[in-house]
């Protein structure tokens, strides 16, 4: 089963998400370990969307990776 919620992270949701065990340092790590092509590939499919919500996905990931543009 899986539960997908779509919203904006901010301080409230991740501190809801905390106390009921969700691990961020994981998440971190996951993350960290992306391969740089599948980086790309995940920035051309979110370009192809073109929905606010995945513009902000989209810019957070670029700057979490060091991708100008």
């Amino acid at each position: 089963m899986n539960l997908v919620i779509d919203c904006i992270r901010n301080k409230w949701s991740d501190n809801l998400f905390k106390s009921v065990g969700y691990d961020f340092e994981q998440e971190k790590e996951v993350e960290e370990k992306l391969s740089k092509n599948t980086v790309l590939r995940m920035i051309e499919e979110l370009e192809t969307q073109n929905s606010p919500e995945a513009k902000i996905f989209l810019e957070r990931l670029k700057f979490n990776h060091g991708i100008n543009g």
